[in-house]
C-alpha cells in the first residue's frame, strides 16, 4: 500500500490524555426533564441560519418547525457518527491508537445519546411522528463524505478527516451556539449538546493529528480544501432546509405562507471566524484565505 501519512506528531500525546472529559449516558444527561420547556432551535439560531423565521411564526407553526429541526439534528448526528466509526474501523491505511479506539466507542455513545431524544420527540407527536420519520428518511437519506472523483486515495483521505473535522467541530459550536441564546433552551436537549461537544473537543484533536500526517503539498491542499468549501456550503444549505421541507410535508395548506429561507450565511460567517471552527481553518487553507479576504 502507498503511505499516505506520517506519524502525526502528537499521537502519543493523545493516547496517554487522561480520559475524565467522558460524560456518562445516563448520570450526566437530565434525561428527568425531557418534558421540560424550551426551544430546541430557537428563532435567534434560526434567523442566522436563513430560516424564514417571520412566515413560520405568523403561521402557527414554529413550535411544529422547532420539533422537526430537533428531529433532523438527532438523525443527521447518528448518522454522520455511524460514518466516523465505518471510516475509522474499516480503513487500514491508519495506524492503530489509543485516540482513534476511544473516538469510536464514544461516537457509539453519541448515537444512543441521540437516538434516546430522537425516540423521545417521536413520542412526544405520535400523529405527525410516522409521517415525519418518512419525509426525513425521503428528504435526508443517509449520505456519505467521498467526493465525485477518479479515485484518488490521498484526496479521498483529506477529503473525508476534513469533513468529519468541520463536523465535529460543528457539534461544538452548536453546543456554544444553544449555551448562548437569549431564549430558554430546552434544560435535557441543552445538557445533551453539553456532553457531546466536551467529548467532540478531544475528537477534533484527533481528527486534525491525521489531516496534518496526510502526505499533502501546500499548494494541493490548497486547491483540496476549495472544492471542499463549495461542497460544505452546498451540502449545509440543503441541510438547513429539510425542516421546512418536513414542515410543509406535514401541513401542506402551509405552501405558499413559509418560504425554504436563504443560503446560511451565518453558518459561514462563523467557519470563517468562530474559535469553534479554528481547527478546520487551519487545515483548509482555501478557507484561511477567504477569512483574510474578508477582514
Amino acid at each position: 500500500m502507498v503511505d499516505l501519512y506520517s506519524t502525526p506528531k502528537n499521537l502519543g500525546e493523545l493516547d496517554r490524555r487522561d480520559r475524565d472529559y467522558r460524560y456518562d449516558l445516563e448520570a450526566d444527561i437530565r434525561w428527568d426533564c425531557l418534558d421540560a420547556p424550551g426551544a430546541l432551535v430557537p428563532p435567534s439560531v434560526l434567523k442566522s441560519l436563513g430560516v424564514d423565521v417571520s412566515g413560520i411564526t405568523e403561521t402557527g407553526s414554529l413550535e411544529l418547525y422547532d420539533w422537526c429541526f430537533g428531529l433532523l439534528i438527532c438523525q443527521h448526528f447518528i448518522e454522520l457518527e455511524r460514518v466516523v466509526i465505518k471510516w475509522v474501523r474499516n480503513n487500514p491505511a491508519l495506524a492503530p491508537s489509543k485516540s482513534l479506539d476511544w473516538l469510536c466507542e464514544e461516537e457509539i455513545k453519541h448515537i444512543k445519546t441521540f437516538r434516546r431524544f430522537r425516540q423521545h420527540l417521536l413520542e412526544q407527536r405520535p400523529d405527525d411522528a410516522k409521517l415525519a420519520d418518512a419525509l426525513l428518511a425521503e428528504l435526508h437519506p443517509p449520505g456519505h463524505f467521498q467526493p465525485e472523483g477518479d479515485g484518488d486515495l490521498l484526496g479521498l483521505h483529506y477529503w473525508t478527516w476534513i469533513t468529519i473535522l468541520a463536523f465535529e467541530e460543528y457539534t461544538v459550536h452548536l453546543y456554544t451556539t444553544l449555551r448562548d441564546a437569549p431564549e430558554q433552551i430546552q434544560p435535557a436537549w441543552l445538557g445533551v449538546h453539553r456532553c457531546h461537544a466536551q467529548e467532540e473537543i478531544c475528537h477534533v484533536e484527533t481528527d486534525t493529528a491525521y489531516v496534518r500526517a496526510l502526505l499533502l503539498e501546500h499548494d494541493d491542499l490548497t486547491e483540496r480544501s476549495k472544492l471542499f468549501v463549495s461542497w460544505l456550503m452546498a451540502s449545509y444549505t440543503k441541510t438547513f432546509r429539510v425542516p421546512v421541507q418536513m414542515l410543509l410535508g406535514l401541513r401542506p395548506e402551509l405552501k405558499g405562507r413559509v418560504s425554504l429561507g436563504r443560503p446560511p450565511k451565518g453558518f459561514l460567517d462563523a467557519l470563517l471566524n468562530s474559535a469553534d471552527f479554528a481547527q478546520t481553518r487551519s487545515c483548509a487553507p482555501y478557507l484561511q484565505w477567504l477569512a483574510e479576504r474578508r477582514r
